[in-house]
């Protein structure tokens, strides 16, 4: 996933938070050979959620210094995660290519999703903090390369 995509992802989210419709019009609009922004939002969902799992985990782990497997294969964090990646991506399959209002409901939807997973309420306007520290994300490469972990704390903004 390139960071164009990623940021492609990030403003799918935002112009759906904010009901701006005719900024998805045109994002669902792919360019020269560009992927289908449902698929684009799937993809960069997996991977923004592997990070927070992964912080999640870190976090956990260094709680309980010797956490045993069982543990781990029911928490319900990661558990969550790989549910909502699951979704994410077969929503995205049925979506047609340009289908803005899927793309734009999918988009939201992630957001949701991501906001659960930290402490921001999906209600509050604190949704504007989580866009911006995903497209701060977007921008260093986090979620492109999957190099580096944000910290436990990092998506609580």
């Amino acid at each position: 996933m390139t960071p164009d995509q990623c940021l492609r992802a990030v403003a799918a989210m935002e112009a759906s938070w904010k009901r701006d419709a005719q900024a998805l019009v045109t994002l669902t609009r792919p360019v020269d050979g560009e992927a289908p922004l449902a698929l684009v939002l799937a993809e960069f969902a997996e991977r923004a959620l592997q990070q927070l799992a992964a912080a999640h985990l870190d976090s956990r782990l260094a709680q309980e210094a010797g956490a045993c497997e069982e543990s781990l294969r029911n928490d319900p964090v990661l558990t969550a995660t790989v549910l909502l990646a699951t979704t994410y991506h077969c929503w995205s399959e049925t979506a047609a290519e340009h289908d803005v209002l899927a793309a734009a409901s999918l988009a939201r939807c992630i957001l949701i999703g991501l906001a659960g997973l930290t402490d921001v309420d999906p209600a509050d306007e604190r949704v504007e903090e989580l866009i911006a520290w995903l497209r701060e994300r977007a921008l260093d490469g986090t979620w492109s390369e999957q190099q580096g972990r944000p910290d436990a704390d990092a998506g609580r903004a």
